[in-house]
């Protein structure tokens, strides 16, 4: 596969990730019995989510660290590339809506 196509699938894939990330923390919300539980878990869960910028690394480095490990660059860049973008799009929101909150 050329590099370039690696690069854009691997910042499609990234933006992938993030609708995941979204889902799977708010299913687990939402599964919650208890009414404080619920409530401590679901704002670290809010918070987490506005902060995508930050908690992305959590699912992007050790994908990122596996793709050096085997040696393909290219996939590398893209991962890099949909991360730095959602860092710059969450950074530019809180820029915005930041006051707001």
């Amino acid at each position: 596969m050329p590099e370039v196509a690696k690069i854009i699938l691997g910042t499609l894939i990234t933006f992938g990730l993030h609708g995941v990330f979204w889902t799977v923390a708010l299913l687990i919300v939402s599964a919650l019995p208890d009414i404080a539980m619920a409530s401590n878990i679901g704002n670290i869960v809010f918070w987490s989510l506005l902060a995508i910028g930050l908690s992305q690394l959590v699912y992007m480095v050790p994908i990122i660290l596996w793709f050096i490990r085997v040696r393909d660059f290219g996939w590398v860049k893209g991962f890099i590339v949909g991360a730095v973008m959602t860092a710059l799009l969450n950074g530019g929101c809180w820029l915005v809506f930041g006051g707001t909150l």
